[in-house]
């Protein structure tokens, strides 16, 4: 199974530790892991989002092609973010365009009640033990 990492990429580490854990969790789970921060330094972030020499085409086919193979994405969006994140949302749509589950794991109330959110999330959460669960539940084989 194959989980991608979806959420707002900032310079502050509150805001990127999700990805460590949950990437440590299902790796040991036996799962393969797709981080759009792979390759790319935290050195490289600003507060306007990620800056690099690699040009964005290439990062961004990059990450639509993760999506593309993935089983299921998990979106985190934490409250109290200064912007919002396009990409994320750009890779939201792509997900649920080819009907890939999306997990969404947050805090902020206004984006569990928007209605897209409502409609295409497979689950909305606001913690990493029901996302975990969810994760298994979908890679139970059938019979």
């Amino acid at each position: 199974m194959i989980v991608y990492l979806s959420g707002t990429i900032t310079p502050n580490p509150e805001h990127n530790a999700w990805r460590a854990a949950f990437h440590e969790q299902f790796a040991l789970a036996g799962y393969d892991v797709y981080d759009p921060m792979r390759f790319k330094s935290i050195a490289d972030l600003d507060a306007k989002g990620y800056t690099s020499k690699i040009p964005a085409s290439l990062f961004t086919e990059r990450d639509f092609c993760d999506i593309m193979k993935a089983d299921v994405m998990i979106l985190v969006y934490k409250k109290g973010l200064t912007r919002q994140s396009i990409g994320t949302w750009a890779e939201f749509g792509w997900a649920i365009m080819v009907r890939i589950p999306v997990l969404v794991m947050t805090d902020d109330k206004d984006v569990k009640n928007h209605p897209f959110i409502q409609k295409w999330a497979a689950l909305v959460a606001e913690g990493p033990r029901e996302i975990i669960k969810a994760v298994a539940f979908l890679d139970k084989p059938a019979r």
